[in-house]
């Protein structure tokens, strides 16, 4: 058996990761990979043009773009998580404040934690300005 504080640690982490789950189900969406055309000359057994094993040389606007989306989609995605898992580790931390002193330092960071999140875009902005001036 674990001792009582990372047992109740664990306990508390898979609980979060148990009702997340849901939510990060609701999320997901059906993706379907997009024909290249170095997929369909490979299919028709056609020789490759530029490229290491079919993949397709990509400019580093197109790269920008898509790493772009990617920090869009993880940003929505985690504002709309972000406070539903600090609500909840409100509400175990104040039952596990009954029992354990440290459970404020839980509610203390998943507040700090939601702030974060939600106020990422313009903390960014808020650096790269100052940077920038």
């Amino acid at each position: 058996m674990l001792p009582g504080k990372i047992g109740a640690v664990l306990l508390l982490i898979a609980a979060l990761l148990v009702f997340a789950a849901p939510v990060l189900a609701d999320q997901q969406t059906n993706i379907q990979p997009a024909a290249t055309p170095g997929a369909q000359s490979m299919a028709q057994g056609e020789p490759q043009q530029g490229g290491f094993a079919g993949v397709q040389p990509v400019s580093p606007e197109e790269v920008a773009g898509k790493v772009g989306k990617i920090v869009d989609r993880v940003y929505s995605m985690a504002g709309n998580i972000a406070p539903k898992i600090t609500v909840l580790v409100l509400i175990v931390g104040g039952l596990l404040l009954a029992l354990f002193k440290e459970a404020r330092k839980v509610i203390i960071w998943s507040i700090v934690g939601l702030i974060l999140v939600l106020w990422a875009q313009q903390v960014v902005g808020l650096i790269i300005g100052l940077m920038n001036s």
